[in-house]
C-alpha cells in the first residue's frame, strides 16, 4: 500500500512498501508542480534508479553536461548531482541494494564511475521490462507493483560478511567510527578494507563515513536542532568543518539545509541496515 508521506502545493512524496526479498530498499513516487528548473541532490551512499512517468528531466553526467533520458541509474557518489526539469514532472525513485549491480548486470559498483547513466545504456533488458510493465498502469500502487515485478527474475549473490560488518559499523556510528577501527574489527588492513569496500559498495569507507555523518547532521538540522550542537554531536571539529562538508556533499550551507522544502529520499543504507 502506498502512503503519502508529505505534500505541499508544489511537491509531494508517496512511499511504497517493497517486499523484504526484493533488491529494492526503498521506493517513492515524487512529483513537483512548480516551474523550478533545477534541483541539487546531495552526495549519497545509495545506488538508485530514477524512472520518469510524466514530464522531462535530465541529470548532469561526468562531463557536467545534462543527459536527458526516461530513466537514470545513479551510483554512489561523493559529490552532489544537479537535476534539471523544465516544468512539472512525476517519477518513481527506488533505492537498490549494494549487491544488485553484480546480480542484475554482472558489474560491481566499484567499476561504475560516479556519474548518472541512462538505464537504456547500462541495462537495456531491464529498461525494456520496466517500460512494458509500466505501460497502462494507473496510480502509484500499480506503478510500484510494476517496478518491483521487473526485478523478480534475478537471484541474489552472497556477500563477504566482513564487508557487511564494516558497513554496519559505519552506519551504527553515523560515520564516527574511524577507518582504522573498522579495519581492526573485521581483521583486515586499512588498505585491504578500502579496496574491498570500494569494489563492493562503489565508494571507500572514508567517503561512506562522511556521507553518513552528513546525512545525520542534515536530518538533525531539518528537525530544528541548533547548528553548533549538531556539529558537536556529529563529530565535526567545529561549525566551519560542517559548513565545508555541506558545500561539498550537498551544495548547500547548513542554514539552507534547515530550510529545504523538499527533503531528500531516505538513505538506502539506513533502510537496508535496519532490515538486516
Amino acid at each position: 500500500m502506498a502512503v503519502v508521506r508529505s505534500e505541499s502545493h508544489d511537491w509531494g512524496l508517496v512511499w511504497g512498501q517493497p517486499s523484504r526479498s526484493s533488491f529494492i530498499t526503498y521506493m517513492a513516487g515524487c512529483f513537483e508542480r512548480s516551474p523550478t528548473e533545477r534541483r541539487t541532490e546531495p552526495a549519497s551512499a545509495n545506488l538508485s534508479l530514477f524512472i520518469l512517468l510524466q514530464g522531462s528531466i535530465s541529470v548532469a553526467s561526468e562531463s557536467g553536461q545534462p543527459r536527458p533520458a526516461w530513466a537514470f541509474v545513479c551510483p554512489p557518489r561523493a559529490r552532489h548531482v544537479e537535476v534539471r526539469h523544465p516544468g512539472p514532472y512525476r517519477a518513481i525513485e527506488i533505492g537498490l541494494s549494494h549487491d544488485s549491480a553484480k546480480s542484475l548486470w554482472s558489474i560491481s559498483l566499484g567499476e561504475l564511475p560516479a556519474s548518472a547513466y541512462a538505464l537504456d545504456e547500462l541495462a537495456p533488458s531491464l529498461g525494456e521490462r520496466l517500460q512494458a510493465r509500466l505501460h497502462g498502469t494507473h496510480g502509484w500502487n500499480e506503478a510500484f507493483a510494476a517496478v518491483e515485478a521487473a526485478f523478480r527474475t534475478a537471484r541474489r549473490r552472497e556477500v563477504d560478511p566482513r564487508l557487511l560488518e564494516a558497513r554496519h559499523l559505519i552506519q551504527r556510528s553515523f560515520g564516527t567510527a574511524t577507518v582504522d577501527c573498522v579495519a581492526k574489527r573485521v581483521g583486515w588492513s586499512r588498505r585491504c578494507l578500502a579496496a574491498r569496500f570500494r569494489e563492493e559498495f562503489g565508494i571507500g569507507p572514508k567517503i561512506a563515513s562522511r556521507i553518513a555523518r552528513f546525512e545525520r547532521a542534515a536530518a538533525l538540522l531539518r528537525g530544528g536542532a541548533p547548528p553548533a550542537r549538531v556539529a558537536g554531536d556529529c563529530g565535526y571539529c567545529d561549525q566551519s568543518h560542517m559548513h565545508r562538508d555541506f558545500l561539498l556533499l550537498g551544495a548547500s550551507t547548513p542554514g539552507q539545509s534547515m530550510k529545504r522544502a523538499l527533503p531528500p529520499l531516505e538513505s538506502a543504507w539506513f533502510r537496508e541496515g535496519s532490515a538486516s
